[in-house]
């Protein structure tokens, strides 16, 4: 069984195109599901677009933070407060009411049984709190332990860190999938990442993958919609 992780598209049209066209290039396995583990919209100005491009390749969606309509604003940090206001008020004003109802009604969460008999979890960082940054290089172990330990997988694949990692932690094996945006993605490069796993009857195979996306075409997109990420390119 092949499966093809995505997240934190964040509306980068280009970059979820290109991944999503590199999946299904001549030469790569014929992946069973595409999942995409939340924050589809929010920040480049792709909107209906990339939901109509995850539609056409059947990607299955999990909720993030960025795709419900709650907002916990009483902890936002103080640093990020004006960011994620910029982005919750061009989403309302942007992005059609139905995409939105349709966002905000995902699972948080999605069980995958793998062929070697344990259970993988995909989920955007927290299955209990989707704002919560539960897998960052700075968090502690007793975090973590109160975040994964006791959810149902011996396999935790997740997003909404945008750095790619894997993990052995509290006998569980972690992954982070990290961004298809470039843009937002922690790294310098502006490429897109995702990961892949290969689930075989004796073990399983992750590769983390970056390809080349079309920058300048998204630069002029989010230029042409007044995106709150167009501002920030240079």
């Amino acid at each position: 069984m092949y499966l093809a992780f995505i997240s934190d598209i964040h509306g980068n049209y280009f970059a979820l195109k290109a991944v999503l066209e590199h999946l299904m290039r001549e030469g790569e396995p014929n992946y069973d599901r595409i999942i995409c583990l939340g924050d589809i919209l929010a920040g480049h100005g792709g909107n209906e677009k990339v939901i109509e491009l995850l539609d056409e390749y059947q990607v299955e969606l999990v909720k993030g933070n960025h795709d419900g309509k709650y907002v916990p604003w009483d902890v936002i940090p103080a640093n990020r407060l004006e960011l994620v206001e910029t982005l919750i008020k061009w989403e309302e004003e942007n992005i059609f009411p139905e995409i939105r109802d349709r966002l905000d009604d995902l699972p948080t969460t999605l069980s995958i049984s793998l062929e070697d008999g344990r259970t993988l979890l995909a989920f955007h960082s927290n299955p209990s709190n989707l704002w919560d940054m539960a897998n960052a290089s700075d968090v502690d172990t007793d975090k973590m332990i109160e975040v994964y330990g006791d959810l149902p997988g011996e396999v935790l694949i997740y997003g909404h860190y945008h750095r790619s990692h894997v993990l052995e932690f509290d006998g569980k094996t972690l992954i982070n999938v990290a961004s298809v945006s470039g843009y937002v993605s922690m790294y310098v490069d502006n490429l897109a990442r995702f990961t892949t796993l290969e689930s075989r009857p004796d073990r399983f195979v992750i590769r983390q993958e970056v390809v080349a996306y079309d920058v300048a075409a998204q630069k002029k997109m989010d230029q042409e919609t007044n995106a709150p990420f167009a501002r920030n390119w240079d």
